[in-house]
């Protein structure tokens, strides 16, 4: 490896170190608790040479932002192993409940914190391209579905919402624990319960 490779190879693992650290502190800390010295001294950087890679706090965070997004969209495709539309779309749901209980903090950063959209607003953009992904994979899973006939509705874009809503709701009520304060039977179980029966309800009869 020659001297202008290793230069490359070093400044990215810089930056992995910088965010694998901001990660863990933001998960930990929580974002507004989270300072670049706290991300400096943790790695054993001075601030300076974190600006160098960052312009600042948000930054990070919705570099982190974008990264966990692009995790998410990877494991939503895995529902492409259904070759059927309808059992995509429930494999889809599945999916995208497993992601939330396995990584509920991630979850919280992705989806609950505002800080990504702040960086948004002050980046004047009018866009949540990361959120727009996944939403437009999920309207071409229901498209499929309502070109097949297999579903009752065929306003897309309602529909995708509502699904993606629904899922969310029941998702961060179990992250957050609440089921657990309602007296839910079984709460681990209680969402993919659920879910199979809100998919049944968009079945075409």
């Amino acid at each position: 490896m020659g001297v202008s490779e290793r230069r490359i190879r070093e400044r990215l693992d810089t930056r992995q170190s910088i965010l694998a650290t901001a990660r863990a502190l933001f998960l930990l800390k929580g974002f507004e608790a989270t300072t670049i010295r706290n991300i400096a001294e943790k790695i054993e950087y001075s601030p300076s040479t974190i600006y160098q890679y960052f312009k600042d706090k948000n930054e990070i965070f919705y570099t982190l932002h974008t990264e966990s997004f692009l995790e998410l969209v990877k494991q939503m495709k895995r529902s492409e192993l259904h070759e059927n539309p309808l059992e995509q779309l429930i494999a889809l749901g599945k999916i995208y409940i497993q992601f939330a209980e396995d990584n509920p903090e991630l979850y919280d950063l992705m989806f609950i914190m505002e800080a990504p959209i702040d960086f948004l607003n002050l980046l004047d953009e009018t866009q949540w391209i990361e959120g727009k992904t996944a939403f437009d994979y999920l309207k071409s899973v229901i498209s499929a579905c309502i070109y097949k006939g297999l579903i009752k509705e065929t306003d897309v874009d309602s529909l995708a919402y509502l699904i993606w809503s629904t899922v969310h709701g029941m998702v961060t009520l179990s992250i957050r624990k609440r089921g657990l304060r309602i007296g839910l039977s079984n709460p681990e179980t209680i969402i993919e319960r659920t879910f199979n029966i809100f998919s049944k309800l968009l079945v075409k009869s």
